[in-house]
């Protein structure tokens, strides 16, 4: 399992492919994508929720791993402008079939997510639902951990409460 969220770039194209931002060995069987050593081949990174990103260039290419990580940073600045562009790449009329670990996410500030997940959402460092528009569907849990409001927050309809991992003064003033 990779941490979240993962991909793959060529060094010297700087292209960048995503299917499963989990797991790098599916996005490489799904999309055929070859990593061995040869200069400029398909290279796996991770750009983080807390801002890291992690190219894994080889001494063979044409760029550093640095040198990747600066010019994936200039095409988003941030996580979540990341993020957004991949949902779009990935998701199928809005909906992500897997589980999404955004526990290191302090604000939902710009976050779009998809309409619907088939896993779980993991949003266990945001404080505040300021922002944040859940989707209409949830097949697994939802964490909230540290929310110390839950002013504007409105579950899916028909989720289901024991799902929901927050403080407890949180779970009783959500209807």
């Amino acid at each position: 399992m990779c941490q979240f969220a993962s991909g793959f770039f060529n060094p010297k194209s700087m292209v960048v492919k995503v299917h499963d931002l989990s797991s790098h060995s599916d996005t490489q069987k799904v999309l055929k994508l070859g990593d061995g050593p040869e200069p400029n081949g398909w290279r796996e990174f991770h750009y983080l929720p807390t801002g890291e990103i992690e190219c894994r260039a080889l001494p063979v290419d044409d760029k550093t791993s640095a040198q990747c990580a600066e010019e994936l940073r200039e095409r988003w600045p941030t996580f979540v402008d990341f993020f957004n562009w991949s949902m779009k790449q990935v998701c199928e009329d809005g909906k992500y079939g897997g589980w999404l670990d955004l526990s290191s996410l302090t604000s939902a500030e710009g976050l779009t997510l998809p309409s619907s997940i088939g896993g779980w959402l993991d949003l266990s460092s945001l404080t505040s639902a300021e922002g944040l528009t859940l989707p209409s569907s949830i097949g697994g849990g939802l964490y909230l951990r540290s929310l110390t409001s839950a002013e504007g927050l409105t579950l899916p309809e028909g989720f289901d409460k024991d799902n929901l991992i927050a403080p407890g003064k949180i779970m009783e003033s959500i209807k």
